[in-house]
């Protein structure tokens, strides 16, 4: 009895890896795939020949599997052309049983970001955790199925501001600058306007005077 690697092909894709005994027989192949096929799906023999499920017990894995160890699967209800988007940008498109669980759909979509969640019909998130117990038949839609990214709201950056300029403690003008102007740009900016003199003097937060050479810093 020799030990082999299986690889399971559904529709083209390959849908799971397992190690099973040569003499093993189709029945315990379908329970170690157990939730990425359904009872719609079937095996096939190295003709291309469809196993009945109630003959699963009368074929072992060696009177299937090809010289690829490769054992092939037919879904005799196949959703052609499921277009699979994230935040409404098509990502991919599968063919696809309505019965699969859909964490088999982030196996086969391999560059399906974490931060993204499948959603039910009725706009439920599903938690990563309870996607093996929904179904691609729960969250499909017009032939689609629409994840939905998460992303991290930020406040965008003020760089603008509007400053009010005092002169000994009364408002003179209000004009807008960019916070990381320096204090002598601001005194070409002001230097013009009649009511301020030439020889003004900044103060910081604490009302200490800041000399002119300290300005561009």
């Amino acid at each position: 009895m020799s030990r082999v690697i299986v690889r399971f092909i559904l529709n083209g894709q390959c849908i799971a890896n397992k190690p099973l005994n040569s003499q093993d027989n189709l029945k315990t192949a379908r329970e170690k795939i157990k939730g990425k096929i359904s009872d719609s799906q079937h095996f096939l023999t190295k003709d291309g020949d469809i196993i009945d499920v109630n003959d699963e017990e009368s074929y072992t894995i060696g009177d299937v599997i090809d010289e690829k160890r490769v054992i092939n699967i037919k879904g005799a209800e196949v959703k052609k052309g499921i277009r699979i988007k994230i935040n409404d940008k098509v990502l991919t498109t599968l063919e696809i049983d309505n019965k699969t669980t859909i964490n088999n759909i982030r196996t086969l979509v391999q560059n399906i970001p974490d931060s993204a969640h499948f959603y039910t019909l009725d706009n439920d998130k599903v938690e990563r955790d309870e996607e093996e117990d929904y179904i691609v038949e729960d969250i499909i839609n017009n032939e689609e199925i629409n994840l939905k990214e998460d992303k991290e709201k930020s406040t965008p950056e003020i760089n603008d501001l509007t400053i009010g300029i005092c002169l000994n403690g009364k408002p003179m003008i209000k004009k807008k600058f960019n916070k990381d102007t320096s204090l002598s740009d601001v005194r070409k900016e002001i230097e013009n306007v009649k009511q301020i003199p030439k020889d003004f003097v900044f103060e910081d937060e604490e009302e200490f005077k800041i000399s002119t050479d300290d300005e561009q810093t």
